[in-house]
């Protein structure tokens, strides 16, 4: 579902047309809505890899545009054996690192310096370039005009609708009972969405079999002394 069809469906459900519902304010409603699934559930829709060459001494790399948080980070030595470097806090790190100019040892630890920096302790020092593989959950790029269409509009359209259709109600100040009827409606279409995301999206059939739902079956009344 592309951007013009998605307002206008919300416009419909609304009964409400765009001299309320502008661009403006349904591109704040969408805004919170995506930001509420992607809080909501993990989809593996907004996980990314990054790879960057590190030659410096400094121990803070940036993450990449759209960054929400690390699933992972990984030092590629030049041999290619990778390591994964383990998550602190940064107490930890500036205790671990006192001097960054004379740290030449294995990257180890890692730490989020700031939402746009990652540290790294220790960091090489020297004219050696390494590599390092960041694994994240990046943000979603919000559905608009410009970008008509996104992994939400086209394979979850129901759960961007219904967490769309909350805000507006919000917004409109609508009668409380129905306000909790698209609650519900969304609440139930993103459960959906986590069981086939979070459970069996990520099943492997040789692995953990097929999945089974055990069915009722009633003995016959002979079997059961009548």
């Amino acid at each position: 579902m592309n951007y013009t069809e998605f307002t206008d469906n919300i416009k419909s459900y609304m009964e409400i047309d765009a001299t309320v519902f502008t661009p403006t304010v349904l591109g704040n409603f969408i805004l919170v809505a995506e930001n509420r699934i992607m809080r909501d559930v993990d989809l593996d829709a907004f996980k990314e890899y990054d790879i960057a060459t590190i030659g410096t001494t400094q121990p803070k790399i940036a993450v990449p545009s759209g960054f929400l948080f690390a699933r992972y980070l990984q030092y590629i030595p030049t041999n290619g054996n990778r390591v994964f470097l383990e998550q602190r806090d940064i107490s930890f790190m500036t205790e671990y690192t006192v001097n960054t100019a004379t740290s030449s040892a294995t990257p180890k630890y890692y730490a989020l310096w700031d939402q746009s920096t990652l540290y790294i302790a220790p960091a090489l020092t020297g004219s050696l370039n390494y590599q390092l593989e960041l694994a994240y959950f990046r943000r979603t790029t919000q559905l608009s005009v410009a970008n008509p269409n996104t992994w939400l509009s086209d394979n979850a359209p129901e759960v961007l609708t219904y967490a769309v259709l909350v805000e507006a109600y919000l917004f409109t100040k609508g009668p409380l009972d129905v306000l909790a009827q698209f609650q519900q409606r969304y609440t139930y279409s993103v459960q959906q969405m986590a069981m086939e995301q979070q459970g069996r999206g990520r099943r492997d059939e040789f692995r953990d079999g097929m999945l089974r739902v055990p069915l009722v079956s009633n003995p016959p009344p002979y079997a059961r002394g009548v």
